[in-house]
């Protein structure tokens, strides 16, 4: 719906239930923001407005910002979309309490830890606490929303059946025993540069240390990196790449209905599961709000809404209502929310991390 003209604004005033979302880019951690208004209803009803900042796209959380304003008629939302790295910083040296956001939301699981741990969040227990997987909760202050899968997408045109691996050690040998075919055409995350990209790679050698063989066997292929997993299923759709590893599943799956190049595997040997953590800022103005707005993202219409735009629901259990789990429940593998996501934080740990997984990727 397009923003309403002046002419219209007394007739939009007489409506009862509004959206109001605006949609931020931050381009580095200092920089100034660009603004657009996404298309949108605007209350007259509202009286706080309640800021948002989250690493989502607008797109595949719209409708459960619209579902919480329909029911709560007198809050606005401010979403503001913002990198995972800047958004921490943004957390860390914003001092002006007008500068804050209220809710902080990301898959940057790590570092909301590390928000949550080192005081910038607010201690809450929902209303909902009782229909989440304990694992999901840090000390009543920072909440997982989401159970997203970590998977490998590859070209369904250009790899027959025989070719696509169904594990991270059929992964490995593929691209060991196939390096002319894989040579230039496999991808997978950059952690030099993407918090989440770290954070998959580091947990899946907290689940293999073999996780060293697979990073050196895509070094020997020449791999692709990528900051986010949008570029790496667009060059596999495309055929430039045949495949790609550590991949975001919401996104991946979400593509796959409507792009009949894109297959997605959710390995068999074991399958991360990311979880969108969201706590309330410690500086908010609009605890209140905020508060009302972590119910509602715990609640059943919102964890519906949730899962129909393809971020699996954590309510009463992991679940996954609109597709068929290709994989054992045993093989899924949450990412704890504890104090070991902290590991990598640390600068000397990470440096470590990365000078090992630059000499093999380098081959």
């Amino acid at each position: 719906m397009e923003t309403p003209n002046p002419e219209m604004s007394l007739v939009r005033r007489t409506s009862s239930i509004f959206v109001l979302i605006m949609l931020v880019l931050f381009l580095a951690p200092r920089a100034t923001a660009q603004e657009r208004i996404a298309p949108s209803l605007v209350t007259a009803n509202a009286t706080t407005t309640l800021t948002v900042y989250a690493q989502a796209p607008l797109a595949r959380v719209r409708d459960v910002l619209t579902g919480f304003t329909h029911l709560n008629p007198d809050i606005a939302v401010k979403y503001l979309e913002v990198k995972t790295g800047p958004l921490y910083n943004a957390m860390i040296r914003r001092k002006a309490p007008e500068k804050m956001p209220d809710i902080i939301w990301s898959s940057a699981m790590d570092r909301q830890i590390k928000l949550a741990n080192d005081g910038y969040a607010l201690q809450y227990e929902p209303s909902e606490l009782d229909h989440l997987p304990p694992q999901l909760n840090w000390k009543d202050i920072a909440y997982g929303i989401t159970a997203e899968p970590v998977v490998i997408v590859y070209n369904k045109r250009l790899l027959s059946e025989a070719q696509v691996p169904h594990s991270h050690a059929e992964l490995t040998e593929a691209l060991d025993q196939n390096q002319a075919l894989f040579r230039g055409k496999v991808g997978t995350y950059d952690p030099q540069v993407s918090d989440t990209g770290l954070l998959f790679v580091t947990q899946d050698l907290a689940v293999t240390a073999r996780t060293w063989d697979l990073v050196a066997a895509m070094g020997h292929c020449k791999v692709r990196l990528y900051p986010t997993s949008a570029g790496m299923i667009d060059d596999v759709s495309s055929g430039r790449v045949l495949i790609a590893y550590n991949v975001l599943g919401s996104y991946a799956m979400k593509r796959m209905q409507h792009d009949p190049n894109l297959g997605v595997v959710w390995p068999s040997d074991y399958t991360l599961l990311m979880s969108r953590v969201a706590l309330i800022s410690k500086a908010s103005r609009n605890q209140e709000a905020a508060k009302r707005f972590l119910d509602y993202l715990l609640s059943e219409d919102g964890q519906t809404r949730l899962a129909h735009d393809g971020l699996g629901r954590v309510r009463d259990g992991l679940q996954f209502p609109d597709i068929s789990v290709p994989v054992d429940a045993s093989a899924l593998r949450p990412i704890a929310m504890n104090i070991d996501l902290l590991v990598y934080l640390d600068q000397a740990k990470r440096e470590a991390f990365l000078k090992q997984w630059r000499k093999l990727i380098d081959g």
